[in-house]
């Protein structure tokens, strides 16, 4: 096993996602879903890095160069979301 391949995949942001849905799950439906989509999302994981070779092939350099900065803009406005989600329920001054 690659020894980064833990950050790479469970990265910080992964990680506080995970722990704020959670934490506004209502009753344990919810947090039994959590846990199903995150266990969806590691076999999506472990099935494209099988197939890694096979889709850079695919997609060429550009197209993965293409794909990383797509789900980069995604991860900055899930993080964006958060914040002011925070702010929502957390003012300052109160």
């Amino acid at each position: 096993m690659f020894p980064l391949a833990f950050p790479l995949i469970a990265s910080p942001g992964a990680l506080s996602a995970a722990v704020l849905l959670t934490g506004r799950a209502r009753d344990w439906v919810e947090t039994a879903f959590i846990i199903m989509m995150i266990g969806l999302c590691l076999i999506f994981t472990y099935l494209a890095m099988r197939a890694a070779d096979a889709l850079l092939r695919c997609l060429g350099q550009t197209g993965a160069d293409v794909v990383g900065r797509i789900s980069g803009v995604f991860l900055a406005g899930l993080a964006v979301q958060f914040v002011f989600g925070g702010l929502q329920y957390h003012p300052f001054g109160q």
